[in-house]
């Protein structure tokens, strides 16, 4: 729970400092080149989950060996897919460099900050199959206390350069440092509880294949979810300004705390539920109980920030923001209550089901971009997001039903699970 509320804290704690170091217009770039890095997050090809969920289900029963040279594959396939496409996307920037040099002149000046981007995308996707790694053999103490720990030296580091440098560029070169050795301390971690070392990270087609089973369908929503999650600030940047951009991120920060946590919180839901041989009554018990949890402490969390809105109004000068931090304030809400039912689908290896909820949805999502965003600005980028929800909640939010399915469909896993 450690992981859980620091990340949005460290987060959030961030937006002041930024905001008043750099300023709105470069804050707003800054946003952008993340945006930037979240949009080709896909490139990890759904390793950290398909490892997370083998782990789960076989390291009790699986020799070191035989977990190391998996590890080793699913870092490789990360590995091998970032660096494709960011050699791909550097020989597609340096062809088309003259149109983009005519249509968006901006962009061009600020290729340094591109190259660090890219950088940034390789370690930041190996270091999310390490954590997924530790998260899969349970270690959920040491994973929880590492990502403090992570957290906050990138806190500190970020906002004293941004203090003392006010650079954007420079703010990102730190990032991309701390994303390597974060990285490096994972693994470091990792080697401690299972026996794999560098060299043992290499490829092996038949577990790639295993994952790529496992991970077909997560790759799908992991493209159309990277693609909604972060095309709505990149579309603002080129189309309006930076400015808008750090506008529209400081409400989204805010408002999706409760999505945040929640999602953090129940991420340990997975690797429990994939590994559990508990009985039905068991598992339902606990479904509807963190059902209830999620939805309190969204209505406690939407609250607060309710009674906090003419505050963070005044302080951040959101005098163009009327009807949109509620919106998203509530679209937040709904998606944070969906979390757990969803991690409880996915336990119980709904890959497929939730894959193409997820892809339908964001697939919504991005054409309510392409169409409201020219014509509404910030409006249109928030609208977008409510659309995206309520196209999750017809397709996906029916808990009950979804999940009175998986237990039907459970025995079969459990049974499994206990001839191990």
């Amino acid at each position: 729970m450690l992981e859980s509320f620091s990340s949005p804290f460290f987060s959030l704690l961030l937006i002041p400092i930024l905001t008043h170091s750099l300023g709105l217009e470069k804050y707003g770039l800054y946003v952008m080149v993340l945006a930037f890095v979240g949009l080709f997050s896909f490139t990890g090809l759904g390793m950290n989950t398909s490892i997370t969920y083998y782990l789960a289900v076989n390291h009790q029963t699986s020799n070191a060996k035989n977990i190391a040279e998996r590890l080793g594959t699913a870092l490789s396939v990360t590995l091998l897919g970032t660096i494709i496409f960011s050699l791909t996307f550097l020989l597609a920037f340096t062809l088309f460099e003259a149109a983009l040099q005519k249509s968006y002149p901006q962009l061009i000046a600020q290729q340094s900050l591109i190259y660090a981007a890219l950088l940034l995308l390789i370690f930041t996707q190996c270091d999310m199959v390490i954590s997924a790694a530790l998260k899969g053999l349970q270690q959920f103490k040491a994973s929880s206390k590492l990502e403090f720990l992570i957290r906050f030296v990138g806190f500190v580091a970020v906002a004293l350069v941004a203090t003392i440098l006010k650079n954007v560029t420079v703010i990102i070169i730190f990032a991309v440092i701390i994303a390597f050795f974060s990285m490096m301390l994972r693994f470091k971690v990792l080697s401690k509880v299972v026996d794999i070392r560098l060299i043992d990270i290499k490829l092996d087609r038949q577990y790639a294949g295993e994952f790529f089973h496992f991970g077909k369908w997560m790759t799908l929503q992991n493209i159309s979810g990277a693609i909604f999650g972060s095309l709505d600030k990149i579309m603002l940047g080129l189309l309006f300004s930076t400015t808008v951009v750090g506008t529209y991120n400081i409400i989204i920060s805010i408002t999706q705390l409760s999505h945040y946590v929640l999602a953090s919180a129940s991420s340990f839901i997975l690797p429990k539920i994939s590994a559990s041989t508990a009985s039905i009554k068991i598992l339902r018990k606990s479904y509807y109980k963190s059902l209830v949890v999620s939805a309190l402490v969204t209505l406690l969390m939407m609250l607060v920030l309710t009674l906090l809105y003419p505050f963070i109004k005044g302080h951040f000068n959101l005098v163009n923001i009327k009807y949109e931090y509620f919106i998203l304030l509530i679209s937040y809400g709904v998606l944070a209550i969906c979390v757990p039912p969803y991690y409880f689908a996915l336990g119980f290896g709904k890959v497929k089901l939730l894959s193409n909820i997820n892809t339908i949805s964001a697939v919504v999502g991005i054409v309510a971009i392409m169409l409201l965003i020219n014509k509404y600005e910030i409006l249109g980028a928030v609208l977008s997001r409510a659309v995206y929800t309520i196209a999750v909640t017809l397709t996906f939010f029916v808990p009950p039903l979804l999940f009175k399915n998986n237990l039907e469909n459970s025995h079969e896993h459990i049974k499994l699970l206990k001839t191990k």
